[in-house]
């Protein structure tokens, strides 16, 4: 996802599920190496977050705009269509936990 970058415009953040919560170094490593070499080093994600699930709506698709409202710290006004809006008290403590 493109999040807006005072220095570069923009820079690539992954926000990810893990299926079997085996967070480690290495699948951070895995994911930027997929990345670079299906995508090419200019789409190198400077962000890899991983969340227990992401914002999605009743229908199940992910709603990328929430996430990146809540990231960049705007205010999400409507959360009647999320599923889970517990979901968004999980992004901000990520970003304020690990610093981003």
């Amino acid at each position: 996802m493109g999040i807006p970058n005072k220095l570069l415009g923009m820079h690539v953040a992954c926000f990810c599920v893990l299926s079997n919560n085996a967070l480690t170094d290495a699948v951070k490593e895995e994911i930027c190496a997929k990345v670079e070499n299906e995508l090419g080093r200019s789409y190198l994600p400077k962000e890899v977050v991983f969340l227990s699930e992401l914002p999605r709506t009743r229908n199940h698709k992910v709603i990328r705009t929430v996430i990146k409202k809540v990231w960049v710290g705007e205010n999400v006004q409507d959360t009647s269509s999320l599923l889970n809006p517990e979901i968004l008290k999980e992004i901000k403590a990520v970003k304020k936990t690990h610093g981003f």
